[in-house]
């Protein structure tokens, strides 16, 4: 190699060490030497930056060893090929992970980072070490080969490198190996609640519907809102489970408020929930005929927005097929006084004229014109 490029790779990798070592010394400041408490919570969001400054470190120092063995610093290590490589680079991968490790132990409160010898192994494995791995590789870089060969301290420094990669190294062994397990339990517990659920769900599709229904009203809130009721009401087909829905229903505390409030819902199939509270003749426990009859024409007239809107077609407010929503309200309105006036009424027919479903649109204008519209 031409002296001025492996001088300038020298200068290169010492810079390298350098940038490494500001890099340790941030990791160890963040945890205030060991001594600090490891934090908590959303906190604990900050040691992913202690970790890539000490990832960074690693990667650094490990460049820097690299630029060492292509310029041959460290063949005296051995003469067999790929052997200095191996020695340098394990040397120097494992003395970098440890302070990873410590952090990771000491952010777990693992022992004997939860003991009071903790600090201490910290600043050796976490700063001692990589400041002697640092220094083992600029020496390496800038004395003669024959003055490392004579002097004793690198080969010293070596063995204590090498026994801070073996905790390092074990470190990362055992991060992974908890990792793994960790991952383990998981995918069992998941599929232990996935088999739960399944069983579960297996069970109440092999009820029948009063039994299902049953099961629903025991686990409904005492003060649980009508609205949710009015809609297990809307999807329930069974007579017998209905009458049970709305018995319940009927049971809501200030269910006047709540039966108007719903049927003048943003969504068609709430509102068609309290009308078929109102058709199984569920109102007449509930608030006045007058008021039950401006909250049908309120959510006919809502109805007629929504079919007018989307000309018949479902969309987020139109949720139900047009055509049975409008027999719907017929029923309910049928069960109210006939104080409701014919406004919700015209409008309703208008809209259906404008449905593109030809078949639909029929069905709707029999039901509107049975109960005497235009």
């Amino acid at each position: 190699m031409h002296p001025a490029l492996s001088t300038i790779l020298a200068v290169i990798a010492t810079i390298l060490l350098a940038v490494a070592a500001l890099l340790t010394l941030a990791v160890n400041l963040s945890t205030n030497l060991f001594t600090a408490r490891p934090p908590q919570g959303e906190q604990a969001m900050g040691l992913l930056i202690v970790f890539g400054a000490a990832l960074g470190a690693l990667a650094l120092a490990l460049i820097a060893a690299w630029i060492g063995l292509a310029r041959g610093n460290f063949d005296l290590l051995s003469v067999k090929p790929m052997v200095p490589f191996l020695i340098v680079t394990a040397v120097t991968l494992g003395v970098g992970l440890a302070p990873m490790g410590s952090v990771f132990l000491w952010s777990e409160r693992t022992p004997p980072f939860s003991l009071a010898i903790g600090p201490l192994l910290g600043v050796v494995t976490s700063l001692l070490a990589p400041a002697a791995l640092f220094v083992w590789i600029a020496a390496s870089l800038w004395m003669r080969p024959a003055d490392l060969a004579e002097a004793g301290w690198p080969k010293t420094m070596l063995i204590g490198l090498a026994v801070i990669a073996l905790y390092g190294l074990g470190c990362l062994a055992w991060g992974t190996g908890m990792i793994v397990r960790q991952n383990l339990r998981n995918t069992r517990a998941v599929a232990r609640d996935d088999q739960e659920r399944e069983s579960h769900w297996a069970a109440i599709r092999a009820m029948s519907p009063v039994e299902r229904t049953e099961l629903y009203l025991r686990e409904f809130a005492a003060d649980g809102p009508a609205w949710h009721l009015c809609m297990s009401l809307f999807h329930e087909r069974d007579e017998a489970a209905r009458r049970l829905i709305v018995a319940r229903i009927a049971e809501c505390k200030d269910l006047d408020a709540q039966l108007i409030s719903t049927m003048a819902s943003e969504y068609a199939s709430l509102r068609g929930g309290a009308l078929d509270y109102i058709i199984e003749g569920g109102h007449e426990r509930g608030p006045p005929r007058d008021e039950i009859a401006d909250a049908v024409g309120e959510s006919i007239r809502l109805l007629a927005d929504d079919i007018r809107a989307s000309r018949g077609a479902m969309s987020k407010t139109l949720d139900a097929p047009f055509a049975e929503e409008v027999e719907r309200s017929i029923r309910a309105l049928r069960r109210c006084p006939a104080g409701h006036g014919d406004g919700p009424l015209k409008a309703l027919q208008a809209a259906v004229r404008v449905a593109s479903d030809a078949e639909a649109r029929s069905r709707a204008m029999r039901a509107i014109e049975a109960l005497g519209g235009d």
